[in-house]
């Protein structure tokens, strides 16, 4: 597209603008950028916006960015920095501090023509690879490079044990973490953060010290890393396929036309959860299940902690139906997160309960077959999220089962305050639902319940459990 060398008139662009635009947590991170003055040299060519922001490189990235319409919407928004590459038709954070720029103050961007600006636009990506020049750097051989460095470190670890640990080495790891998550690998930046802390309490507390931890923090690693090495060498990957595995192994971000647009859903609310992520993020989500299908589907919203603490907390929708006429869902693996744009609440009716019950596994052996079906993907996240309808409840000694018809029983791990919480919810009647992650146990399913539903259809109540 070539910039319009006659003047146009623009209508300035809103936060609220800003919000449908870009994804929240960019936006935040652009916010942040913004307010620390780095973005730099910004200029207008028509419907075109020009604008340097300093990163992390030596030198600033360039960002050019083409508005749409009368300048409320996006065209094309293009930066010169690694992860840029990695969110398909998404905003980067750079992208992000230079539309909070332009929304804040439009008169700060001088007015330039086309002909002079037309040498800085970043030039697309000519198939075939060449050397890069000087100050430019290759996205995907810095990830390559980043995950290079990460694998080194675990094999070390595997090849010398615990034994010689060092806080040294937990260091590294740290430092590798800081480095994944500027490329766009928000998923294996937490992950990798999540070691290092396992690693730190053998050092400090070793009563503390969780084997299965240890081994679980290196699994998820090693399936990071080899995805990883995969998407990026695979060019027969089918489009969606990508767009799935992207959002699991990248945390890509996507813009609003990457969504899938749904209308007339009825989602119920199952609970609220606020959490830190291991790299200081706060993630606040709500799981919720379509009584017609049930299937889960999460409303999450993901900040950094200072702007968490300016702004208001995600809604929590407290266990009440929302009458969707538009949303839009991501890619990814189920639970698949959507976006709410236009809801009503309403409280569940008994056909709301009735229909889901009707619509969720009520066997054991079903729940058996989609959890096997499920873990054959090797890039599906673990644990699976699904929702369970057992037929009554069996106590064993300390243990609890949900039981189907068949006598078949998925057991329901709980700690003392879930137990607690479990029995006062059978105060509201027997059991209809339980909504939760699950895994293969020693002898039998494991459910870690998120959420349970008592009583009958008409009287239905909704107890959410704690995640000890």
């Amino acid at each position: 597209m070539s910039a319009p060398s006659e003047p146009v008139r623009l209508v300035p662009m809103t936060m609220a603008d800003l919000k449908r635009l870009v994804e929240g947590s960019v936006l935040s991170t652009g916010v942040e950028i913004y307010d620390a003055k780095l973005v730099l040299n910004v200029s207008r060519s028509g419907r075109r916006l020009y604008a340097d922001v300093k990163g992390r490189s030596t030198n600033p990235y360039t960002v050019v960015i083409d508005l749409a319409g009368e300048g409320r919407d996006l065209e094309k928004v293009r930066c010169t920095c690694p992860a840029a590459r990695f969110r398909g038709a998404g905003v980067c954070k750079h992208g992000a501090a230079v539309l909070v720029a332009w929304a804040s103050g439009p008169g700060s961007f001088v007015e330039v023509p086309a002909v002079a600006l037309e040498a800085e636009e970043p030039e697309p990506k000519k198939p075939k690879r060449g050397v890069p020049k000087r100050g430019q750097v290759d996205a995907e051989e810095q990830i390559r490079k980043g995950l290079a460095s990460l694998e080194t470190l675990l094999a070390e670890l595997a090849h010398t044990g615990l034994g010689t640990l060092t806080h040294e080495r937990v260091n590294q790891i740290r430092e590798v973490a800081k480095n994944l998550r500027p490329l766009g690998l928000r998923r294996l930046a937490p992950a990798c953060l999540e070691l290092a802390d396992i690693l730190e309490v053998s050092l400090t507390k070793h009563g503390d010290f969780s084997a299965n931890a240890y081994a679980q923090a290196l699994a998820v690693l090693t399936f990071h890393i080899r995805g990883l090495a995969r998407l990026i060498e695979r060019t027969d990957t089918p489009a969606e396929d990508y767009r799935r595995l992207a959002d699991e192994l990248l945390g890509r971000t996507w813009s609003e036309k990457g969504l899938t647009t749904v209308s007339g859903l009825r989602l119920l609310d199952l609970g609220y959860r606020k959490r830190a992520t291991p790299d200081g993020f706060v993630l606040e989500e709500s799981l919720l299940v379509d009584v017609a299908t049930g299937d889960l589907v999460v409303d999450r919203l993901i900040r950094p902690p200072i702007i968490a603490k300016r702004q208001p907390p995600k809604e929590n929708f407290d266990h009440v139906v929302l009458a969707v006429s538009d949303a839009g869902v991501y890619p990814g693996y189920p639970p698949r997160r959507i976006k709410l744009r236009a809801f009503d609440r309403r409280p569940p009716t008994p056909e709301d309960v009735s229909r889901l019950l009707s619509s969720v596994p009520d066997s054991a052996d079903s729940l058996l077959s989609r959890l096997k079906e499920y873990v054959a993907d090797i890039f599906a996240p673990r644990p699976m999220m699904c929702v369970y309808r057992p037929a009554s409840v069996f106590v064993e000694g300390h243990r609890i089962y949900g039981v189907d018809r068949s006598g078949n029983g998925v057991e329901i791990a709980l700690g003392d305050i879930g137990l607690d919480v479990l029995e006062r919810a059978f105060e509201n009647g027997p059991i209809q639902l339980i909504a939760g992650s699950f895994e293969m146990g020693k002898d039998s399913l494991v459910i870690v319940p998120f959420s349970i539903l008592t009583g009958d259809p008409q009287r239905p109540a909704l107890t959410s459990l704690p995640q000890e």
